[in-house]
């Protein structure tokens, strides 16, 4: 025991300097590792692996669909604004006033 635990202990008489024995150890890292976190971090990463596939297959899909409709003559750069606008977003759109008090 260091110097300054001693003299902490000796300013408390109520607190004993007796060794607690423990089965936790001092580093988490020497805690046994069980089926439950290995389960429960290979299905967090599946999940994550899965949803960073579908976000960019969707996003390919859609572009995909848009340059056929494209090369189809369906769709052109006004068609594609004016379906991208709604209503909340030509709210954003506007300018704002000055406020004056």
């Amino acid at each position: 025991m260091s110097k300054q635990a001693s003299a902490a202990l000796s300013d408390r008489p109520e607190m004993s300097a007796a060794i607690v024995e423990t089965e936790i150890p001092a580093r988490l890292d020497r805690l046994p590792w069980g089926a439950f976190p290995t389960l429960n971090l290979m299905a967090a990463r599946a999940f994550f692996y899965n949803a960073v596939f579908f976000t960019y297959a969707i996003a390919g899909a859609l572009l995909a669909a848009t340059g056929y409709l494209f090369m189809e003559g369906t769709l052109d750069a006004t068609t594609q604004t004016v379906a991208g606008r709604s209503p909340s977003s030509s709210r954003r759109l506007r300018p704002v006033r000055p406020i004056r008090p």
